[in-house]
């Protein structure tokens, strides 16, 4: 038994009991490309076989002890991917077929046999061992990755369970804070008016009911949801520049008024602007504000701007500001509303946008309602807790300190009634809350 194997090259197996036959076929593949192995029997063979990886196996078939058939097919137990071919003598035929059957032989060669085709026999195999070891190496390859991908998609799946929780998680916080957000924001309304009730309430009830007249015209404008709540809170805020103005009548008219008072009524609206503008969601209202009292045809103030130039929202805070003066001058009397329609109405094309009339009309008929055929009010006095959404307050509710806390006339919501016993629980109120009730006409 010899062997000249370099690790580097493929092997081949040559097994025959004859030496001068090894001798040849060692001569004859001298200068191929690979590995050189040689055993005198087929014990021989597999004890090589057992040691040195092999990539073609060559047996003679007829040998003793072992023969050709029974040698490649224990071979195919240690070497199951090795290339296996049989010689044969033309006679043996069936010993031939017997070594492919049961040995897996490739195929087999007959002695004596051809070089040129034994050679090229032996290059085909070593080519279909190459073949063979490059697919098994694919395929493990692509097994591997295969599982890899598996784990990284079942990696990928818990992630993407793991960052969806995550969003949903973050999502309801941002949910959470916009609520709250939003909460400060109208508590932070609420607050600037509470402050312009304490300096004067003739300004807190103008300011309220021009709110409720921006919100009814916005409806009627189709304005979306959330311009009109901007809307109604810069209503609310649209006289707050006057704060600083000194103890006059709010009821005069501008040219009533000294030059002096016109001088500081014309600020006021700039002023209002200033004071809003620290706070960023309110820079839009601040804008607004600022050109309320600017005339469709240019003669207002303070910038003298005019028509479409006027921001939408100045322009409907003017047609309410200016109504709600001349029914606060008639007292605001129910029966006015028509009178006051009439009244105003040359003012649009010159002082006030003509395309907002109708919605006016269609806001003071909610806002300054007549009674006449709902029957008779009575009042009933409440404790705080008997309070319920709907009722109509029959006067003004005021804090323990004498703070307004809800004008007569207000319809009571369920956020009016957490307000109130949030403000108890702060200032108890002194006395029951007065209710309007009707009595309808026999």
């Amino acid at each position: 038994m010899t062997s000249e194997l370099n690790t580097d090259k493929l092997a081949v197996l040559f097994v025959d009991d004859e030496e001068n036959v090894l001798k040849s076929l060692k001569r004859l593949f001298l200068d191929e490309p690979f590995a050189i192995l040689t055993a005198g029997s087929g014990q021989a063979g597999l004890e090589i076989l057992k040691e040195t990886p092999v990539a073609v196996i060559v047996s003679d078939q007829k040998m003793p002890a072992m023969i050709g058939a029974e040698f490649l097919a224990k071979s195919c137990e240690i070497q199951p991917d090795a290339v296996r071919m049989i010689l044969t003598g033309y006679a043996d035929v069936s010993a031939a077929m017997d070594a492919i059957n049961k040995g897996g032989a490739y195929r087999y060669i007959t002695k004596p046999w051809n070089d040129e085709d034994l050679v090229h026999a032996v290059r085909d195999a070593l080519e279909r061992y190459r073949l063979g070891a490059e697919n098994r190496r694919l395929t493990a390859l692509t097994i591997e990755q295969n599982e890899e991908l598996r784990k990284w998609g079942a990696e990928l799946e818990t992630y993407v369970q793991q960052q969806t929780i995550d969003l949903s998680r973050r999502n309801k916080e941002l949910e959470q804070l916009a609520v709250k957000l939003k909460k400060n924001f109208r508590d932070m309304i609420t607050a600037f008016l509470k402050i312009m009730e304490l300096r004067d309430h003739l300004l807190y009830r103008h300011s309220i009911q021009v709110a409720a007249l921006v919100e009814g015209m916005g409806k009627a404008m189709g304005l979306k949801a959330e311009t009109l709540e901007l809307l109604v809170s810069a209503a609310q805020l649209h006289d707050i520049g006057s704060l600083k103005s000194p103890d006059m009548s709010l009821l005069k008219d501008m040219k009533e008024m000294s030059p002096e008072e016109q001088q500081e009524y014309a600020v006021h609206p700039v002023r209002g602007q200033s004071v809003l503008s620290v706070i960023d969601d309110l820079k839009q209202v601040g804008l607004w504000i600022r050109n309320h009292h600017e005339w469709y045809n240019g003669q207002g103030f303070p910038d003298r701007i005019q028509g479409e130039s006027i921001p939408l929202g100045a322009r409907v805070i003017a047609v309410a500001d200016t109504f709600d003066w001349m029914m606060c001058r008639a007292g605001h009397a129910q029966n006015a509303v028509a009178g006051m329609l009439e009244k105003i109405r040359p003012l649009f094309g010159v002082r006030l946008d003509p395309r907002l009339f109708e919605s006016l009309k269609a806001s003071a008929a909610s806002v300054y309602t007549t009674d006449a055929d709902k029957g008779q009010d009575i009042v009933i006095e409440l404790p705080l807790e008997k309070l319920a959404v709907g009722m109509v307050l029959a006067r003004d509710i005021r804090s323990g300190s004498n703070l307004l806390l809800l004008g007569k006339g207000a319809a009571l919501s369920q956020k009016a009634l957490d307000s109130l016993c949030r403000y108890h629980a702060v200032d108890p109120l002194k006395e029951k809350i007065a209710i309007l009730t009707k009595v309808k006409p026999a």
